[in-house]
């Protein structure tokens, strides 16, 4: 089995790059897949993000960006049938294609469940839910920092990080080590120099 193979078992796959990742999906047989296992894959970028942006446009939200998604796989591109991934932003709009296009949608996959962010939505919790609400509070508390400054002063961001390479990568390798590597040491998995080669 090849080493791309090997990787789709492995946790540092849920944060490989598309670069590494959209191969595999497209061309199995180049790492020892069933060539019949090809997906033909539509990588759109989210109207109203980086290069999808221009002054002055409307602003998207989910529902209409599931709305122009569907009508690119069905109108533009003549899919009668089509399934959507996301992860991030992603998962809510790929949700949203799964709820108000179920006819157009074969299935949908979600690395990162569109779910409210509420504390009091359990009134009682059972100990488990108690967990996880525990940790919700915590992930609420000290990990949305990155989401405010992002979404409510975006050009001060965006200028301090273009203008520093160095602290750009300080802004991504944090993410990358608070979401993913803490989760590869606890499955005894290490992050190789060219895994974060990659995300550099």
């Amino acid at each position: 089995m090849s080493s791309a193979s090997q990787s789709l078992t492995d946790p540092r796959f849920y944060f490989l790059p598309p670069s590494t990742l959209l191969p595999v999906l497209t061309d199995p047989a180049r790492f020892g897949r069933d060539p019949a296992e090809a997906f033909t894959v539509i990588a759109p970028s989210l109207p109203g993000y980086t290069f999808s942006f221009k002054p002055g446009q409307k602003r998207f939200g989910v529902e209409e960006i599931a709305e122009v998604f569907a009508r690119l796989m069905t109108d533009v591109l003549g899919y009668k049938r089509f399934g959507a991934q996301g992860g991030d932003w992603g998962s809510f709009i790929a949700s949203r294609l799964g709820f108000a296009f179920p006819e157009l949608m074969i299935g949908i996959h979600l690395n990162l469940l569109a779910v409210r962010r509420d504390p009091k939505v359990v009134a009682n919790p059972t100990p488990e839910e108690k967990v996880f609400l525990d940790q919700l509070k915590h992930f609420l508390r000290e990990e949305t920092g990155y989401q405010w400054i992002q979404g409510t002063k975006p050009t001060t961001l965006a200028f301090a990080l273009t203008d520093s390479p160095a602290g750009l990568a300080a802004w991504m390798v944090e993410k990358f080590r608070t979401w993913i590597a803490d989760r590869i040491r606890r499955e005894n998995s290490q992050v190789g120099s060219s895994q974060s080669n990659e995300i550099l």
